[in-house]
């Protein structure tokens, strides 16, 4: 059977069961469709959405299975909203990254490096050393990668001192 035209009453797949489904165009292009049965449609905290990205859905519907998070679906001529099949190529993450950063100008490509270095400056932590809350005297960053306040080296606690230095109990 030739897919042309998004086929909704498809039963081959577990996620496809309503005939009418509802559809939401985005700001950036995109249109979300509601199929909340589908593996990775988006809920909110009160259970509200179900809604996917019906490019991913026709793509997942025509292979027969629900795509996995590194896949990345391609528009072939630009039009987000065209989700026809012949329309559609599956990508992994890097060869769709080659295939825009092909398409950029160099002015466009200079602009991003400058963004991503100013953004590389505002997120840089700060440096400073405190000593282990352990006692211990060893020195350490007093963030870890993730921003987050540290009191200790890895390993070290400081309730009941169960560790051991120089072969002693502290």
């Amino acid at each position: 059977m030739n897919k042309t035209k998004i086929d909704w009453r498809d039963s081959s797949a577990p996620w496809e069961t309503t005939p009418t489904r509802k559809k939401v165009h985005i700001k950036q292009g995109y249109v979300l469709v509601h199929a909340p049965t589908y593996p990775a449609a988006k809920f909110n905290k009160s259970g509200k959405g179900g809604y996917v990205f019906e490019h991913r859905l026709v793509m997942a519907n025509h292979l027969g299975r629900p795509l996995t998070k590194d896949e990345h679906v391609h528009h072939i001529n630009g039009d987000k909203t065209d989700n026809r099949i012949e329309n559609l190529e599956m990508l992994g993450n890097s060869e769709h990254k080659r295939l825009h950063m092909s398409k950029m100008t160099s002015e466009q490509k200079s602009a991003m490096a400058t963004g991503l270095v100013q953004y590389q400056k505002v997120r840089k932590l700060s440096r400073e050393l405190v000593l282990c809350a352990c006692g211990c005297g060893q020195r350490i960053e007093c963030r870890d990668s993730k921003g987050r306040l540290r009191k200790n080296v890895r390993g070290h606690n400081t309730k009941g001192k169960t560790w051991t230095w120089g072969g002693k109990a502290q």
